[in-house]
């Protein structure tokens, strides 16, 4: 087993990987759980993987009340942070691109305690007819968003789903590596121009020191 930062008192987790299966076990300090993922062991497609920021992400998460909260995750691959809010108390709507949906919904069935509480639709960011479709199982107060900032050619379609899906009290959460700083710069200027963008005080896992957290909401 293999603590991803920090001392016990700092670290809400732990994961164990066994076989083709992560075993991550939550403890809140008054609540306990565990959320298994199901790993490719063959050649791992991008949606396949557990990033570092779905992990940051998550344990912040773990942190805050998310009980009764309705939440969307955008780009979602293997699921973690959406599933520990759910586990977390809260409705959560999985999207991605339709061929990389399987392993969310992989990963849904070896955690059936949630089950009742998420759904899974396909979402192409900069459709307006599928933000319509998601906005259907909202209005959203959280939108979680991990690693889903390093192609220039969509950032404006992820900006444009963005907006479309809040309102007035949503929070984005926004965990973001740098790939190419300069290039995606531009995503952080250009989405400044409608939300308000904070930078969180999150200590990133040990392997990704570089890791960020974000919290955006819409300018009124």
């Amino acid at each position: 087993q293999r603590r991803v930062h920090g001392t016990p008192s700092e670290c809400l987790f732990f994961f164990v990987m066994e076989g083709d299966i992560i075993d991550f076990s939550f403890d809140t300090g008054s609540y306990s759980f565990n959320i298994f993922l199901r790993r490719s062991m063959d050649v791992v497609p991008l949606g396949a993987m557990v990033w570092d920021g779905s992990i940051m992400m998550s344990n912040y998460l773990v942190g805050h009340n998310q009980k009764g909260k309705k939440t969307i995750e955008l780009g979602c691959g293997t699921g973690l942070p959406g599933l520990t809010a759910a586990f977390l108390g809260s409705e959560v709507l999985f999207t991605d691109e339709e061929d990389v949906l399987e392993y969310i919904t992989n990963n849904i069935s070896i955690n059936h305690e949630i089950k009742e509480l998420v759904k899974v639709m396909p979402l192409h960011w900069g459709s307006k007819e599928d933000s319509d479709r998601a906005l259907r199982h909202g209005p959203f107060d959280l939108v979680l968003a991990s690693e889903v900032v390093y192609d220039p050619d969509c950032f404006h379609p992820l900006i444009e789903t963005l907006k479309h899906l809040s309102h007035k009290d949503t929070v984005v959460l926004m965990s973001y590596r740098p790939r190419t700083p300069e290039k995606e710069k531009v995503f952080f200027q250009d989405v400044s121009v409608i939300f308000n963008v904070i930078k969180l005080n999150v200590k990133p896992p040990e392997t990704s020191s570089n890791l960020e957290l974000y919290q955006l909401t819409l300018k009124q």
